[in-house]
């Protein structure tokens, strides 16, 4: 994760060993995995793939825009 310079965005790198491009799935409600395109390009500003050609397989990014904070709430949240 890097934030971008103008601090009003944040890119997210994510390394996959397969070097299939991604492919959006269609999962049922109760499965538990097939949702990670879905949640990139729902999230995400704009998003892309490469092949790695380093390590193999493909890293796919996400450019996030970052919400601005209060000094306020720079406190970790508490978890149930």
């Amino acid at each position: 994760m890097w934030p971008v310079p103008d601090r009003k965005r944040v890119v997210v790198f994510v390394w996959d060993a397969s070097p299939q491009p991604p492919s959006r799935a269609d999962p049922d409600a109760d499965a538990e995995s097939g949702r990670g395109l879905l949640l990139v390009a729902t999230l995400s500003k704009r998003w892309g793939w490469y092949p790695e050609r380093q390590w193999g397989g493909k890293a796919v990014w996400s450019e996030l825009e970052a919400a601005p904070v209060a000094s306020g709430d720079l406190a970790p949240a508490s978890c149930p």
